[in-house]
């Protein structure tokens, strides 16, 4: 039973609040100005920071939100498909910058989303190991930052496992709201809620969804189940981590269905944004930080299928296009804050990560790169150009990040066109054709 007590003075006036919740936030609306005293007898209370309701800067976006979709593959969501399979993002993103040619910096969640977060490559950003707690943002700035030291009010809401408040990503967020498994309908409400209670202010919103990742209930949602074939109700798993799955037709079913689903509740999120906002006042955007192992039958481990990622900006400050070019996870933050009107923020001696082509950048990027760090297991990276793919391999097991090289790794030369591997060697005596992949390999690692 709720038998929480409060007692409020504000000024000279004294007020008690009884039959409050416990293990609970509540949002007292104070005044401006006066001393304000808060005090609970017999149980321990935590105060947070005050938030003011009113504040707008001029020149600022009024709502920016990063939409985060948990293994949204590119390989799948192809410019062909798109229409069909989310007709209604394909639709509200139709005049803003769609990339499809994207590549998230790994296979798996841990070390792609701090790339998200801070432009870097996971071999600069260190966070990998998931036998450890690390931080995110210790040593550089994080995209939750930025937006905070322009005055927007700040909040996630979050439900990934390897993107939770223990690893640092409380970090420059005034507000998280985090649960584990939490489904898109909890997620769109919530950030409902938040742009409702706060329309006065400048909001920043980092908004996760995890419904493609996994059935977050237990099962298909109704709609979905109608519309899949018997064979799909096989929920037999196969124990295998997500970064090593291997084809499954079922799996790739239930995948596209739930993708549809998703959909239908981020038009919801799109028709509130739109009544609530004009265009020329919103930044939105969508970011992943993996493709899907069971949508492709290639056995590498950063196969593209693996790999490919879409990213989607919405925005006055960009022009509306349809883009090929290559771009990476890393690219994100730069072009956020591009398409914010905060380029001036980027100091570009300080990332990896670039402003595409088509939304101003300087020069279109010849080249993506992927890594696969786990501990005590052999390292893995892999250079997606226009021409060839390079994958490369440690001879042996790689013990931390601090332990990679590239001089005696053997690397494999996958030629596009053919589609085929056309040359073995090793990384300290590159050929002439693969010279070009293998240096940047080389030369990505920087010290911060």
């Amino acid at each position: 039973m709720s038998n929480g007590q409060l007692t409020v003075t504000v000024g000279d006036r004294l007020i008690k609040l009884g039959t409050l919740k416990k293990n609970s936030f509540h949002y007292l609306s104070l005044p401006a100005k006066k001393n304000i005293k808060i005090s609970s007898p017999g149980n321990n209370i935590i105060v947070g920071n005050p938030i003011v309701k009113k504040s707008h800067k001029s020149g600022n976006k009024k709502l920016i939100i990063s939409i985060f979709i948990d293994g949204l593959a590119a390989e799948t969501f192809n410019r062909k498909d798109f229409d069909s399979l989310m007709p209604r993002t394909s639709d509200y993103f139709s005049d803003g910058s769609m990339f499809f040619n994207g590549y998230a910096n790994s296979n798996w969640t841990m070390p792609s989303v701090p790339s998200i977060f801070s432009g870097l490559y996971t071999i600069n950003h260190k966070v990998y190991n998931s036998k450890l707690i690390q931080h995110v943002g210790e040593d550089y700035t994080i995209l939750s930052e930025y937006f905070k030291k322009h005055g927007y009010l700040t909040c996630q809401i979050d439900n990934v496992m390897r993107k939770g408040p223990m690893f640092n990503y409380v970090k420059g967020f005034d507000r998280t709201l985090y649960k584990r498994n939490m489904t898109c309908k909890e997620v769109v409400t919530n950030a409902i809620e938040h742009i409702t209670a706060f329309s006065g202010r400048d909001n920043y919103l980092w908004l996760s969804f995890m419904d493609l990742h996994h059935d977050l209930s237990g099962i298909p949602n109704i709609s979905t189940q109608v519309d899949m074939t018997l064979s799909a109700h096989d929920f037999t798993s196969v124990k295998t981590k997500m970064p090593f799955a291997a084809y499954d037709k079922a799996h790739t079913e239930r995948y596209i269905l739930r993708a549809k689903n998703l959909d239908i509740y981020l038009g919801l999120l799109y028709d509130f944004i739109s009544n609530a906002y004009d265009d020329k006042d919103i930044v939105i955007s969508i970011c992943s930080d993996h493709g899907k192992g069971y949508t492709g039958k290639n056995k590498e481990r950063l196969a593209e299928h693996r790999i490919k990622v879409p990213m989607f900006f919405k925005s006055s400050y960009v022009d509306s296009s349809v883009s090929d070019e290559i771009v990476e996870d890393i690219d994100y933050l730069p072009a956020l804050l591009k398409a914010s009107g905060f380029e001036n923020d980027i100091d570009f001696n300080m990332i990896d990560g670039r402003i595409p082509h088509a939304m101003g950048g300087v020069t279109e990027k010849k080249f993506a790169l992927s890594e696969d760090i786990h501990e005590d297991q052999k390292y893995y990276a892999a250079v997606y150009g226009v021409s060839y793919i390079l994958y490369v391999e440690s001879l042996e097991i790689v013990n931390s990040i601090d332990e990679i090289e590239f001089t005696n790794y053997e690397y494999r030369l996958f030629d596009r066109k053919s589609d085929s591997i056309i040359e073995f060697g090793v990384c300290g005596h590159p050929s002439k054709k693969a010279n070009d992949y293998v240096s940047l390999l080389k030369n990505h690692k920087r010290n911060i």
